[in-house]
């Protein structure tokens, strides 16, 4: 019963994580790890999603990325955030994280 329960959230959850990454359901056949680089970002956080988490650790999950994706990452992270979910977010691009955070602790290297 409780495995049945279990799978019934998940269920919910992969709708809420194709409802953040459209593509990945047109994809939701292909192995992960023949997507793009870029496009392998979305099965690793909709992979964190299903479990319903209360906060969610990110470290640079927008290396390398074009700045579309960016700006849409950063969508998804500000209204994941918006709806409840703690954030910890590490990231270079200190100006552009500043935007959805409550709180900042910014590291200089000298």
């Amino acid at each position: 019963m409780i495995l049945k329960r279990a799978r019934g959230r998940t269920a919910i959850n992969l709708e809420r994580v194709f409802g953040m990454f459209p593509k990945l359901r047109e994809r939701r056949r292909q192995l992960a790890g023949t997507l793009s680089g870029s496009e392998q970002q979305m099965p690793a956080i909709g992979r964190a999603l299903t479990a319903d988490p209360a906060m969610m650790m990110l470290d640079e999950p927008f290396l390398g990325l074009a700045p579309l994706i960016v700006d849409a990452m950063f969508d998804i992270v500000r209204e994941l955030n918006r709806q409840g979910m703690s954030i910890l977010l590490v990231e270079q691009n200190i100006v552009r994280s500043l935007v959805p955070c409550g709180w900042c602790c910014a590291l200089e290297i000298t």
